[in-house]
């Protein structure tokens, strides 16, 4: 702070504490007498300290001639020290008492008139340097300044927390101890250090830092003459700077560049780069880790080797590795619902660690969790946040009668109410209980009616928005999809209601249910309640948590599109299918759940959902998947939140290696379902292909990742962009490699287990490796392999 500034700051502070001497004296003469030269009274202002100016008031005064001053130090080392109107504090006047005598010139010979004031000098204090700018979180540190200027006559300073986070405090008066990174605020105090009375303050901001311990995920080996962009995770998570920079420190024989971030090595060798964090220890303190890539010449073309056993061993010689990772992935072609025991599996002989012994299997998730099948009852797709919400949702075989459409209908008006049926035992076990609820129109947009059941449930502003968000949902959804039923010209138009729009009912359902469709309301109430003694809303709707909506669009738009596929899909896959009775046909229920968690995928870009969106279906289902991906199979449905993640991968994976948005329409339009949909879908995108073909390959995609993933293989990192009748799809990359698993943040990737058996699950996937025998290899390596007891269990080598 410049002193200027200062001064005028505190001046009226400092003037309003001086204590000042005032001594006038007078003539015996009366003042107004020809013999007076001077009467009144003069008063001193200014600042009492080192560098302050003192100024004398004369306005009160009464004189002849011109006016003299003399300022005067008293005690040790006094005497005169100015003669001007001001005066500026020296650091020797400091504990001593200033005086000014003020005197006229006047001509009459008269006695001089003194007027004095006198003021103790102080050494104020103009700031506090050297104060520490930055402590690392879970630390504490020791409040220190230096006082400026150093003779100052006051130099205590005590310490206080104004602000930061919730677990800063101060100990021992001036020790900050902190936790949790961010900006603690601390204050300096100097009593009386700018006067008597007159406190000095200035507060400080200090920077709590997560300093980086480390950083991982960063690439071990390169290929010649191909550009790496060099990354990396920074540990921990929360580091308070995580920007990495990149620099070369040691070519080694590889005549290696980095230019922006990018490594280029034109031979083969080691190579030795730096990461930097800049302020990454602490301000000032920069985190660094260097970082040996061996450079490989592309020779190794032994990405995948499938094992194919001619007898009941096999052995795989790999050459030329340079720092790869190595996996066992076994795939189990089987659709037997009975898992293939763990004994039956096959193992490795030799070229791994602890190759013999079996370990204990993890609890697999009983199939009795979903509840029994009633083949007269019309399924019920629910979709639960929780494991603890499930319910019976069968692949149904529904009887020949076909629904009553509404005879009349008369478009609703904003603001009109209707009375829905809706099960009051949802989420719940036993029968479903119906109950009337009235609901209220707040929105209706070209697709969608939003129908609100109750007061305050939503406003009619997030009904709107609903509405609005349906509107986009729609189109981009229909255009690959199909329609709903009483869309097509062999169907009733309206559908069931006769209403073009879809109803969306929004109520206020059990805790964890973000929504449902229910096949029930494509019959008639009266032929619901004949059949079964139940109640239809005779409607093409679905219905949404109504506290979904109020957390946010982000949080329920993925779930519209999810409840729309299940609308379309029971006309195009059960409705326009019947079986030879008549009746609707039958769809299995894991593809009709994967078919929506696709939509989702394909939908979420034109919706503003990003892949790190928490709305996205990607950070909805795959950290769970790579913690539970052995413990569902592709083809296999509990009612619980595991089986929704394993649907998805299988559906992303198909989505980003077979097709995209073409495969899924060609799906929805192919008149078959699952496994048999999915072959003829594949047949026409890619000839020849079956699900089988692609189930086989879908453990190259637990691996492969990255820039410099083999172009040939499959991964979920890869980003597919299509247009289908004029708009256009894109359906974005992930690395599931960079991903944490549930409830985690700290592991990444999918889980891996040792090379002891485990059983296997229908249509599904195991990864294995022993560790670090298996990690950064280069070399050759042999590894032999015992033949799988069970013959729908292949093995497939992977080299990362």
């Amino acid at each position: 702070m410049c002193k200027k500034n200062f001064f005028k700051l505190f001046g009226i502070i400092i003037l309003s504490i001086i204590t000042a001497f005032i001594f006038a004296a007078c003539p015996e003469d009366d003042p107004t007498s020809d013999l007076t030269d001077i009467y009144g009274d003069v008063t001193i202002s200014g600042y009492a300290f080192v560098g302050g100016e003192l100024s004398v008031d004369t306005s009160d005064l009464t004189f002849r001639g011109d006016l003299r001053f003399n300022w005067v130090r008293h005690g040790e080392n006094g005497g005169s020290v100015g003669t001007g109107s001001t005066y500026e504090i020296q650091p020797e006047d400091i504990g001593h008492t200033i005086t000014v005598t003020v005197s006229s010139s006047g001509n009459s010979g008269s006695v001089t008139s003194l007027h004095t004031n006198t003021v103790p000098a102080l050494g104020a204090v103009f700031g506090i340097t050297g104060v520490p700018t930055w402590v690392s979180a879970r630390a504490s540190l020791l409040l220190t300044g230096s006082v400026v200027p150093p003779d100052a006559t006051h130099q205590t300073i005590t310490w206080s927390l104004v602000s930061g986070p919730s677990d800063a405090m101060f100990t021992g008066g001036n020790r900050l101890t902190t936790i949790s990174p961010g900006i603690a605020v601390v204050r300096a105090r100097i009593a009386n250090g700018i006067s008597n009375g007159v406190d000095f303050i200035e507060d400080f901001p200090i920077s709590i830092m997560q300093r980086v311990t480390g950083i991982e995920g960063h690439a071990s080996w390169a290929l010649t003459d191909t550009p790496l962009a060099l990354s990396g995770n920074v540990v921990p998570l929360n580091a308070t700077n995580s920007d990495i920079t990149w620099s070369l420190v040691n070519p080694g024989t590889t005549q290696a560049v980095v230019t922006d971030g990018t490594l280029l090595a034109e031979s083969t060798g080691t190579v030795t780069v730096r990461a930097t964090v800049v302020d990454g220890i602490g301000i000032g303190s920069n985190f660094s880790q260097d970082i040996s890539i061996l450079v490989n010449s592309g020779a190794f073309d032994q990405w995948i080797t499938p094992i194919t056993f001619t007898g009941t061993e096999y052995t795989v010689h790999l050459k030329n590795m340079i720092g790869n990772d190595i996996f066992l992935v076994k795939i189990n072609t089987s659709d037997d619902s009975t898992p293939v025991p763990a004994q039956n599996t096959g193992r490795v002989l030799s070229g791994g660690v602890g190759v013999h012994g079996l370990q204990h299997e993890e609890m697999f998730l009983p199939m009795s969790e979903a509840h029994d099948i009633n083949e007269a009852l019309p399924p019920r797709s629910f979709h639960p946040q929780e494991d603890r919400y499930r319910s019976f949702v069968p692949p149904a075989r529904l009887p020949q009668d076909r629904p009553r459409v509404l005879a009349e209908f008369v478009p609703p008006q904003l603001h009109d109410t209707r009375h829905f049926w809706i099960d009051a035992n949802l989420g719940g076990s036993g029968q479903p209980r119906f109950e009337s609820r009235e609901a209220t129109l707040l929105a209706r947009g070209a697709h969608g009616n939003i129908w609100v059941v109750g007061n305050n449930t939503i406003t009619q502003s997030q009904a709107i928005q609903l509405s609005d968000m349906f509107d986009i949902i729609y189109p981009a959804t229909t255009n690959i999809m199909g329609y709903e039923y009483g869309k097509f010209p062999d169907q009733t138009p309206g559908g069931m209601d006769g209403d073009t729009h879809v109803q969306i009912l929004v109520y206020n359902m059990s805790q964890g249910i973000l929504g449902y469709f229910w096949a029930l309301n494509w019959y008639g109430d009266q032929q619901a309640q004949d059949l079964w003694g139940w109640r239809s809303n005779e409607s093409e709707m679905f219905s949404i948590s109504a506290s979904a909506v109020r957390s946010g669009i982000d949080s329920i738009s993925s779930t519209l599109t999810h409840e729309l596929q299940h609308l379309i899909h029971w006309n195009m896959k059960n409705v326009r299918r019947p079986r030879h009775d008549g009746a609707p046909g039958e769809s299995p229920l894991w593809f009709n759940e994967m078919l929506s968690m696709m939509a989702e995928d394909v939908i979420a870009e034109m919706i503003g959902l990003t892949t790190q969106n928490s709305g996205h279906v990607i950070q909805k289902r795959i950290p769970l998947f790579l913690t539970r991906y052995y413990q569902r199979g592709v083809t296999e449905w509990v009612q619980e939140i595991t089986s929704y993640s394993t649907k998805y991968a299988f559906g992303a994976y198909l989505l980003r290696n077979y097709g995209g948005a073409e495969l899924l329409r060609r799906i929805m339009f192919n008149g078959l379902t699952g496994m048999d949909s999915i072959t003829s879908a594949l047949g026409e995108v890619n000839p020849g292909l079956t699900f089988l073909d692609v189930l086989r390959r879908y453990g190259e995609a637990f691996i492969f990742r990255g820039d410099l993933m083999p172009a040939h293989v499959n991964s979920f990192d890869r980003e597919v962009t299509q247009t289908i009748n004029g708009i256009e799809y894109t359906i974005f990359a992930f690395d599931i490699w960079n991903m944490f698993r549930w409830n985690s943040s700290s592991v990444r990737g999918p889980n891996v287990f040792n090379l002891s058996q485990r059983q296997m699950r229908q249509h599904s996937v195991m990864l294995h490796s022993p560790g670090a025998a298996w990690q950064n290899v280069s070399g050759e390596r042999f590894i032999t392999f015992e033949r799988p007891v069970d013959p729908s269990i292949e093995f497939f080598l992977m080299v990362r």
